[in-house]
């Protein structure tokens, strides 16, 4: 199905992957097939447009809104599905199986993910600290975007 992942070992699970203007275009399943995206996948399960979605796709959008631009994050070169993201300075710290809900951890912190000047992904902490998002092969990126917001 056109919105199904297959994430590594996993099976494929679905998406509801919201393609803004800006990535539809007569090459966007070219751009995305065969594509390595970081995903969120510990978020709980929701009905979005009729599809129950299991992962989050982490894009950026441009600081002048979604009309100025959207991009996904890059994994670093050399990524493939399964690498592990984090962000820098929690590198020893697991992941839970699913965020709790009523607790808005990811509603709390996403405020602060954002693109540097570098175009890195970071997320800034509230004491302002940047951690870049990244792997152990470098720091996710996205192809133009800076300042963007990230979700």
């Amino acid at each position: 199905p056109a919105n199904t992942l297959s994430l590594h070992d996993a099976l494929p699970i679905s998406s509801a992957l919201e393609v803004r203007p800006s990535l539809a275009t007569d090459t966007y399943s070219v751009t995305v097939r065969d594509k390595v995206l970081i995903t969120v996948c510990n978020l709980k399960p929701a009905n979005l447009r009729g599809i129950k979605s299991f992962a989050m796709v982490l894009c950026a959008s441009s600081k002048d809104g979604k009309d100025g631009g959207l991009e996904f994050v890059d994994p670093p070169a050399g990524s493939v599905p399964g690498d592990r993201i984090f962000f820098e300075g929690f590198e020893d710290k697991l992941a839970v199986d699913q965020l709790n809900p009523k607790r808005k951890i990811f509603e709390t912190v996403q405020p602060g993910f954002t693109t540097l000047d570098t175009k890195e992904a970071a997320w800034v902490s509230d004491d302002k600290t940047v951690h870049r998002i990244m792997s152990a092969k470098g720091v996710c990126t996205t192809p133009t975007l800076v300042g963007a917001s990230l979700s």
